[in-house]
């Protein structure tokens, strides 16, 4: 059997910072087509997408409206779960009353984290989608999953290499022994893609479907879906078809900065954080030490605002 993983969607309207699309929504659209073609293609039983499909928890209606019409049709089920973007403040009890929760019941889109009827898997010819979504442990393995092919699909920070200098980043190796029995992993949240083999397990994550900030590493990802064959655990990468980045971003004016850490996706994570006061220093301040954040880091971090006189 085969099965299509795509990463993190983050689908938004609005245009992000330095994308030149005339229409985002377009954009999204596009990629969710070319997604659900490859799927066709090659003959494949599910679509797996492990959270984040949108980028914030109130989607326009204009652009949910749009995805029951393209997905609603498609004879694939789209599994998701939620990411902490799809969630209000990140709460597991928003999960309901969910936009994810709102295509499930329009049949566009199929959630396996028990949001609703308490469906936690997706069962098809011996193979099992089992769903954690953000925060949610995932499932142990009962005596029904003996004799079928498992998968988890979680939203969990998981990555192949730290996307900051000091960050506590839990490894491929490391999460398959802290939940073990799995057959194929397919993970979320961490937007840059790897394919890890762990004893006999596949871990896989196919990174951000959409290239949203300027940032060094955002703008060398190559937005891919994977296709993972149950028998014979073969993974087959398919590129997705982008614009260059010179003509989807407008880089006028920005300066190439020297060699060294890129700071987007610690301030991405920063930016999600829920615990919230009235000095923006203050939190960075306590952000830092709640994190353990290197020092180097936080002189870095300090002197970028200085320079931009934040």
């Amino acid at each position: 059997m085969n099965l299509l993983i795509i990463g993190d969607g983050h689908l938004r309207t609005r245009t992000p910072r330095r994308r030149t699309d005339p229409d985002f929504k377009a954009t999204c659209l596009c990629k969710l087509q070319q997604v659900i073609d490859l799927a066709e293609g090659h003959n494949c039983a599910a679509i797996l997408q492990p959270g984040d499909l949108f980028d914030n928890p109130t989607p326009s209606g204009e652009l949910m409206v749009a995805l029951i019409h393209l997905l609603q049709p498609n004879p694939i089920p789209f599994l998701t779960i939620h990411g902490q973007h799809d969630m209000s403040y990140h709460a597991a009890a928003s999960r309901k009353r969910s936009p994810l929760s709102i295509l499930d019941a329009a049949g566009a889109v199929t959630l396996v984290d028990g949001t609703v009827d308490g469906h936690e898997v997706w069962v098809h010819k011996g193979v099992a989608v089992y769903g954690a979504s953000f925060g949610q442990p995932p499932h142990e393995l009962d005596s029904k999953a003996v004799g079928r092919f498992n998968v988890l699909m979680a939203h969990a920070m998981v990555g192949d290499k730290p996307l900051w200098p000091g960050q506590d980043l839990t490894g491929p190796a490391q999460y398959v022994r802290r939940h073990p029995g799995y057959d194929l992993y397919v993970l979320g949240d961490y937007h840059y893609p790897y394919v890890e083999e762990v004893g006999e397990a596949t871990v896989i994550n196919a990174g951000a479907l959409l290239r949203l900030t300027a940032g060094k590493r955002d703008l060398a990802l190559k937005p891919t879906a994977w296709v993972f064959n149950t028998e014979d655990f073969a993974v087959f990468r398919c590129p997705l078809n982008v614009e260059p980045v010179e003509t989807a971003f407008n880089l006028t004016g920005r300066e190439e900065k020297p060699e060294g850490p890129d700071l987007q996706p610690f301030i991405d994570k920063l930016r999600e954080t829920g615990k919230v006061g009235v000095s923006f220093k203050g939190n960075l301040t306590a952000f830092f030490e709640e994190h353990d954040t290197p020092e180097a880091m936080r002189e870095a971090v300090w002197k970028a605002m200085e320079e931009a006189n934040v």
